[in-house]
């Protein structure tokens, strides 16, 4: 009955875009396209934009505003640490979702997709005609040339990628002809749709099994002899064997995420990088294969160029916007920069916007759950008691009040209210301002005061734990600033140290680190379902996981050969995040994940600390944007930034 009702889903989504293309294709006659890019076919440099096109292009839905667009202008971008903004501009997969963040799935690089009634065997079909931006066709050659010489040579790809895998069980790839394949798992993924259409740079999964072998090959010891490639591992600096870095290397750069791109590599996205125009910055002009077009047939992108500019500290942002250089930001404004914003709108062209994003919430502390380092103080840190603790003892409605202007909610790290996980009570636990309870749990394991009014632990020292971070938002050092006094309000000196992102991983590979902070991404229901549970399968193979515990994760990962065995807990807490990834049941997986919101909610993995609302500028002439907040996630401008465009 299940395969009855997505082959009839998919029947039907594939008819509303052919019928689209037929009054495209029979009331138009042709497509349109840039008149950059009319030049360049006038010139016989580029053939005609039919030619460019696939035979069945994706005709793109216009969000918000909804209007077709004028071709021109260049966008101008900012981000600091590396380029996530422009990753969300990039991304390009095999499905989207339609509406955002819903659970209708149509095909994107792909003409269709098909799922097997046990969620075993996925069918997928190429646009036929898909051309890399260089101009040659995307084929099945290049699935083939990912798979078996990219994702199962062992140099490349040491550890086959988990995101394709279930329980660690690598799958079969069926070429079935030019255009389509079947990628066959040993058992249920019921949530691979999911998890290929998530939009964000992370999210990019597409490009996992999808790599252009034209341009690859050349760096690939299969396809090019030793000599020619001692040449270039030269000139790029690597050793003489040490082609597969190289390769690395040149797989990085064709990703728009990459901070250094490899121009002259080719895509799928709606711009390619073009030129290195500073130190920091980067031009990206637009593809003219580009494979989608708005509903009257014009290619898109409407933009012709993108400039991303990677800073390195976050205090560069705001002069950035008020000198007119940025036509959107969103990451690393602060609520207290909203008074000079105001001053600099009307000349410089920009509205400000108050709106939300996938973050559960802007700062999240957690402890590291495999520290050994220190058996007295892992001891402290085991104990949800401890953590319940240090959760009571903030202060939240102060905190949004003083660092967001009262816009934040008051929660516990958790999804989005409108969760179909969400379990009463997950956002309230243990986020009530209690001082009094904070104590009284703080006493009940013993941890007794001293002189100077700080916590003593079990074998008579100061009860004193370091943080180490890096910045990965404008407001993690505020509000830990917040935070680390109020912790200190009950006894427990927790000293901060923010740290470089290179540091910070080192030493929590090296399972050094006794706490730390991020924020919390995969709160929404598309993110938690295709990420599987990332943020809450405490020794998973995740970002999350290591954190939290860097010895269960590398345990999970190496099953068994390595790290440390968790105990049963958390192993029931990893199966309930595999049934949400894996199960073809969505209702046994909405069981699952509300198992794993309960198990946040019950015993404080990580201390959430608000909502997270934060402040946009938008450039006044861009149009299919966001008109106003804060219910609008912002991400939105970005996530299909194609049919952005320039009013006059």
């Amino acid at each position: 009955m299940r395969r009855i009702l997505v082959s009839l889903l998919v029947v039907s989504l594939l008819m509303s875009l052919f019928l689209g293309f037929v009054s495209i294709s029979f009331a138009q006659k042709k497509y349109n396209e840039a008149p950059m890019l009319a030049e360049l076919v006038k010139a016989g440099k580029l053939p005609p934009v039919e030619q460019r096109l696939p035979k069945n292009p994706m005709v793109m839905p216009l969000y918000f505003q909804k209007q077709i667009g004028r071709y021109g202008g260049t966008l101008k971008l900012i981000q600091v640490l590396w380029r996530a903004d422009l990753s969300f501009v990039m991304t390009e997969r095999f499905v989207t979702a339609d509406p955002m963040l819903s659970d209708n799935f149509i095909p994107e690089i792909l003409e269709s997709f098909d799922v097997s009634s046990d969620s075993r065997i996925f069918t997928f079909k190429i646009r036929e005609g898909l051309k890399w931006s260089d101009g040659v066709a995307v084929t099945t050659e290049d699935v083939l040339f990912t798979w078996e010489d990219v994702l199962l040579n062992k140099q490349i790809t040491p550890v086959f990628p988990p995101d394709l895998t279930v329980s660690g069980e690598v799958p079969a790839l069926e070429i079935v002809d030019k255009y389509t394949f079947k990628i066959k798992f040993p058992k249920s993924y019921g949530t691979f749709i999911e998890r290929l259409s998530m939009w964000h740079s992370a999210g990019d999964y597409s490009t996992l099994f999808l790599l252009p072998k034209h341009y690859l090959k050349q760096f690939h010891i299969k396809y090019t002899p030793q000599s020619e490639l001692e040449k270039v591992l030269k000139e790029e600096g690597y050793g003489k064997d040490e082609w597969w870095k190289l390769f690395n290397r040149k797989v990085a750069g064709t990703r728009p995420w990459d901070n250094e791109p490899d121009i002259g590599a080719p895509g799928l996205y709606p711009w390619i990088a073009e030129k290195k125009l500073t130190p920091t910055m980067y031009s990206y002009v637009r593809n003219p294969y580009y494979y989608k077009v708005d509903p009257q047939g014009n290619q898109l992108p409407y933009i012709d160029r993108v400039y991303h500019d990677l800073l390195k500290e976050t205090k560069l942002v705001l002069p950035k916007v008020i000198a007119g250089e940025v036509d959107y930001e969103r990451g690393f404004l602060k609520f207290s920069d909203i008074p000079v914003l105001k001053q600099y709108a009307k000349n410089r062209g920009y509205r400000i916007m108050i709106t939300t994003r996938d973050l559960g919430t802007w700062v999240q502390f957690f402890f590291n759950l495999t520290y050994d380092k220190d058996p007295v103080l892992a001891k402290i840190i085991h104990d949800e008691r401890f953590r319940k603790a240090m959760s009571l003892a903030i202060d939240r409605k102060a905190i949004s009040s003083s660092i967001f202007f009262g816009y934040a909610e008051p929660y516990q790290a958790s999804l989005f209210p409108d969760s179909r996980y969400m379990v009463p009570g997950a956002l309230e636990a243990y986020a009530k301002y209690d001082v009094r309870t904070a104590n009284k749990l703080l006493d009940e394991m013993g941890l007794k005061r001293g002189p100077d009014g700080f916590r003593l632990r079990p074998d008579g020292k100061k009860l004193s734990i370091p943080l180490e971070y890096f910045e990965v938002n404008s407001y993690q050092a505020p509000v830990t600033e917040m935070v680390v006094k109020y912790w200190r309000n009950i006894g427990v000196e927790v000293v901060p140290k923010m740290i470089t992102g290179s540091l910070w991983t080192q030493r929590n590979e090296a399972n050094e680190t006794v706490m730390t902070s991020w924020h919390q991404c995969s709160s929404t229901d598309p993110e938690f379902t295709g990420n599987a549970g990332g943020w809450f399968t405490i020794g998973a193979p995740t970002f999350y996981g290591n954190a939290v515990a860097p010895l269960w994760s590398r345990w999970f990962r190496t099953e068994g050969k390595e790290g440390k065995e968790p105990p049963k807990e958390i192993k029931e807490i990893v199966g309930w995040g595999e049934i949400l990834r894996y199960s073809p049941n969505p209702k046994e997986r909405v069981e699952a994940g509300k198992k794993l919101v309960q198990s946040q909610a019950e015993k404080v993995w990580r201390i959430g600390v608000c909502s997270a609302p934060f402040v946009a500028i938008i450039n006044d002439k861009l149009r299919n944007v966001p008109e106003k907040g804060p219910d609008v996630h912002s991400c939105f401008v970005l996530f299909a930034a194609e049919q952005i465009f320039f009013s006059k």
